[in-house]
């Protein structure tokens, strides 16, 4: 079956007007080859050596990925309440991204748009033949 054609040129001609905006995908934590003695600390998004606690100098490196292409979404209703309701933080946002991508984004520890972190709070389940466009949900990081 061939994928429909209209949403994946309009997804083309969106990105293109918005001067082509990537996000940065960064790899899950349990992908990442970090020195002995070091661990990444959910607490305070960090990677600190186990016994001293310091922060690994140089650890950008783990957050800067792979970039995806992307569009952004207006909030939906639905985004805007859950954020007035406190259940999703304030400056959470919602994107499309090809479907090729989804796999990437869905697998990732973060993403980072516009230089802020995001953590993927509703993902694709999965993608087939006829999907072009993804729509994810991304959680703000505080």
């Amino acid at each position: 079956m061939s994928k429909p054609r209209g949403l994946r040129a309009f997804f083309e001609k969106a990105w293109v007007r918005n001067s082509r905006p990537s996000l940065t995908v960064v790899n899950p934590v349990s992908t990442w080859v970090l020195p002995a003695g070091y661990a990444y600390d959910e607490a305070t998004d960090a990677v600190r050596h186990e016994t001293s606690g310091a922060v690994l100098t140089g650890q950008e490196v783990y957050w800067d990925t792979s970039t995806v292409p992307y569009v952004a979404q207006r909030a939906s209703e639905e985004l805007q309440a859950l954020m007035i309701a406190g259940v999703l933080p304030a400056g959470s946002i919602e994107v499309a991204v090809r479907a090729e991508n989804a796999a990437a984004v869905r697998a990732s520890h973060l993403v980072q748009v516009n230089g802020k972190r995001y953590n993927v709070r509703q993902a694709p389940g999965g993608t087939d033949e006829t999907e072009t466009v993804v729509r994810i949900r991304l959680e703000r990081r505080e």
